[in-house]
């Protein structure tokens, strides 16, 4: 194999790919590999769940850094882009689809490297590459935020020269290994959230029809319900628990769980980051046999304030919807939250959680888009009897 194809063939069969993408880090020319993954990820259709696993032993920091730039941007492409910082294989890994992958061992673009890059499409190989990837980004930290690693990166600790440069080359990394892990345990991780865009999810009367859903997507924003308690309570500030339950039980005095309730708005108000990810569903209960509306998702790209011009619900954040508007079948879902139900108005879940629900919603949309051209095509292809009178 010529030393120069490794980067050609992971771009070729990156271009076919039409549900998930693994990789880590690449064996070199790390510029050039992340500008062209990024401009092949914009010309692509939405909908490639990236899963990149990144190194913690700083070996290559250029490569981390460059990697950790990129990310916000591939982030915007409408894909579902989700890092894992963890401990290095042994090789690179690029995987498409479970269908084929491409292991990379040395450094292909150096003539005086010992190494080599293959290319395999067997399902077993594949799937034990695979495995293999997703076992070491299990143990690893998800979706650190790339701006704080970064910072972190421009204060690594630095050791004084000392006689013996092995000694100080394995001091300096083992402690630059402990310090990497105890920074990404301090350091912010994306959450990911399920909101439910109807008045009924917050025990609130409706009228025929009633959503707030086409707010949400118009304005480019989420809203939390209870509109009658922004003013009483002075939010977006939190207010004590005392408080709150005081003034939600005279407002809404037939609502019972005001505990919940409290834990609701805290979520909305305190928890939530920007950069953290959410989806809009209509919610489902432990007996319904009927399929879920998948709305769609979002990075949230703003800070809890006031908007009584955009929104029924005053408080609001922004955030940038990706709109799916299908039916999910009920137990898929079930099955991809974990959740046997969720009738709450706000629900926190897992990384792994979110991203299945979203391949999900990405599964049936494009099932439905070949079921949608079949029946396109057949109606093309129909030649009408003729008219007889």
């Amino acid at each position: 194999m010529q030393a120069t194809d490794w980067m050609a063939l992971a771009f070729e069969r990156f271009q076919s790919a039409v549900r998930t993408v693994r990789l880590t880090l690449p064996p070199g020319r790390h510029a050039e590999f992340w500008s062209r993954l990024l401009e092949l990820a914009q010309l692509k259709r939405r909908g490639l769940v990236i899963t990149v696993l990144i190194d913690d032993d700083l070996i290559n920091e250029d490569a981390i850094r460059i990697a950790l730039q990129t990310i916000p941007e591939l982030d915007q492409c409408g894909h579902e882009i989700s890092w894992v910082i963890a401990e290095t294989l042994p090789y690179r890994l690029f995987i498409v689809d479970d269908a084929w992958a491409l292991v990379v061992c040395g450094d292909p673009d150096d003539p005086n490297d010992g190494a080599f890059a293959r290319l395999t499409d067997n399902a077993d190989e594949a799937t034990r590459l695979r495995e293999a990837f997703d076992r070491r980004a299990g143990s690893g930290q998800w979706d650190v935020a790339p701006g704080s690693w970064l910072e972190w990166l421009d204060k690594a600790p630095h050791r004084p020269p000392t006689k013996s440069a092995l000694a100080a080359l394995h001091r300096h990394s083992y402690r630059l290994h402990r310090a990497v892990v105890r920074s990404l345990k301090q350091m912010p991780k994306r959450s990911c959230w399920l909101l439910k865009p109807r008045d009924s999810a917050y025990g609130i009367p409706e009228p025929p029809g009633g959503h707030q859903w086409l707010e949400w997507r118009e304005h480019n924003l989420m809203a939390l319900g209870w509109p009658l308690l922004v003013e009483p309570l002075g939010l977006p500030k939190m207010p004590s628990r005392r408080a709150f339950v005081s003034k939600f039980s005279s407002i809404y005095h037939h609502q019972q769980n005001t505990i919940r309730a409290y834990a609701t708005i805290r979520h909305f108000v305190e928890d939530m980051r920007v950069g953290d990810r959410a989806v809009a569903v209509e919610g489902w209960t432990a007996h319904q046999n009927t399929p879920v509306r998948f709305h769609g998702w979002t990075h949230i790209e703003g800070a809890p304030e006031i908007n009584r011009q955009a929104s029924e619900w005053p408080l609001v954040r922004r955030a940038d919807w990706r709109r799916y508007e299908l039916d999910l079948p009920i137990e898929a879902v079930r099955a991809a939250t974990g959740l046997e139900s969720a009738t709450y108005p706000l629900h926190k879940l897992e990384t792994g959680a979110f991203r299945r629900l979203v391949a999900l919603a990405e599964e049936v949309r494009r099932n439905k888009g070949d079921s949608q051209l079949l029946l396109d095509l057949a109606l093309m292809n129909h030649t009408p009897a003729p008219f007889k009178e």
